[in-house]
This record gives structure tokens, sequence and C-alpha cells, in this order.
């Protein structure tokens, strides 16, 4: 038996070391495959990482585009306002010109009118003297024709020889 026993043995072993090798095989198998699948997995990690980098580069440059077309908008924004102010600060430039201008004309025909106000005051004046001087004669010829007929006579003469020089008159310019 002991033979017998040996090859029961023997083919024991040998069919544990089949399993071993079978075993060993399929670990290998399945170390290859874990191993491929965990370089799957870390590439598809790489891949979704890179896709993942390349959004965020996309979108910064998005964000960035947003941005400047955000800031142009803003600066063609204030340039119109610029160009408004100014056009609305021309105006008024022009409008305050304008308004200096016929304050000037305005004096000057001010200055114009009091001056022939006061030429004309001069002569309303001047007139009101020979008017007054006039009266005076005339009250001095009736007091002097009642009371003193001698010097009335004389003082006619005088009179009617100072009236015959031909007296300025005056005409109110209009």
């Amino acid at each position: 038996m002991c033979k017998e026993e040996l090859e029961i043995q023997k083919q024991q072993l040998a069919m544990q070391v089949e399993q071993l090798k079978k075993d060993r095989e399929d670990s290998e198998r399945r170390f290859i495959e874990m191993s491929n699948a965990h370089e799957a997995q870390k590439q598809e990690s790489e891949s979704l990482k890179q896709e993942r980098l390349e959004q965020i580069r996309i979108a910064e440059e998005r964000a960035v585009v947003l941005e400047k077309a955000h800031l142009e908008a803003e600066k063609v924004e204030q340039k119109k306002k610029l160009d408004f102010y100014r056009a609305e600060l021309e105006t008024l430039r022009l409008q305050l010109e304008q308004l200096k201008k016929d304050r000037d004309e305005a004096e000057q025909k001010n200055a114009e009118q009091l001056e022939q106000l006061q030429k004309n005051s001069i002569k309303i004046r001047m007139m009101l003297m020979i008017m007054m001087m006039g009266q005076v004669r005339i009250n001095c010829l009736y007091t002097s024709k009642q009371e003193h007929p001698k010097l009335y006579r004389g003082l006619n003469r005088q009179i009617v020889a100072h009236d015959r020089k031909p007296l300025r008159t005056f005409a109110l310019a209009g």
C-alpha cells in the first residue's frame, strides 16, 4: 500500500500543484486585471481631471471675455455720458455768451437812454428857466407900469431891444 498511497499522494500532490498553478495563474490574471482596471481608473480619473481643468480654463476665458466686454460697455457708456455733458456744457456756454451779449446791449441801450434823459432834463430845465425869466419880466413890466410909468417906458425899451435878439429853441429828442 505504500505504493498506492504514494501514488495517491503523488496524484494529490500533482492536483494540489496543478491547483496551485491554476490559483497562481488566476491570481496573476486577477492582479493584471486589477492592475489594468486600476490603470484604466487612473487614466479615466486623469481624463476627468483634464476635462475639469479644460472646463475651468474655458470658464475663466469666458469670464475674462465677459469682463472685458463689460468694461468696454462701461467705457462706451461713460464716453456717451461724457459727450452728452460736453454738449450740455457747450450749450450752457453759448447761452451764457448770449446772455452776456444781451446784457451788454441792454446796458449800452440804458446808457444811451440815460444820456438822452439827462440831455432832455437839461433842456427842460433851461426851458423852465427861460419861461420863469419871461414870467419875471412880465411881472416886472406889469408892476412897473402902474407904479412907475416913467421907469416902465425905459425898462420896456430895454426889454423890447432884448427881445429882438433871436431866442434859442430847444427840441426834446425823442
